[in-house]
C-alpha cells in the first residue's frame, strides 16, 4: 500500500466517529460526545466579541480537535474540527522567540 492510501485509510478511521457527535447540542452533552466519542477534553477557553464563548478541545495522543461556539444561553456548536493539533508553549515574556 503506497503512503497516500495509507494516509487515507488512517484519516477515514479518526473521522468516523464525527457521525456520532451532534452538530449542535447542549453544552454538558457536547462536551461529553466529545469526551466519548474522541477522547478530547478542554484545551483552551475564550470569549469572542460577541460574548460568545470559543473553546478548542483536543486529544493530545491522536491530535484530534474541535472547535465549539456557545453563544449566551443557547446550545453549544461545533464550528471546525480536524486532526494534527499540536499544542505550543510560548516563550516566558521577555525571552527571545
Amino acid at each position: 500500500m503506497n503512503n497516500t492510501l495509507r494516509i487515507a485509510a488512517v484519516l477515514a478511521i479518526i473521522a468516523a466517529p464525527a457521525a456520532a457527535i451532534p452538530r449542535c447540542a447542549a453544552h454538558a452533552d457536547m462536551r461529553a460526545a466529545l469526551s466519548d466519542g474522541y477522547g478530547e477534553v478542554l484545551q483552551s477557553l475564550a470569549l469572542d466579541g460577541s460574548g460568545r464563548v470559543v473553546e478548542t478541545y483536543a486529544n493530545l495522543e491522536t491530535g484530534s480537535w474541535t472547535v465549539a461556539l456557545t453563544p449566551p444561553g443557547q446550545m453549544t456548536c461545533v464550528v471546525a474540527s480536524g486532526v494534527g493539533y499540536q499544542p505550543v508553549e510560548q516563550p516566558a515574556k521577555g525571552e527571545p522567540t
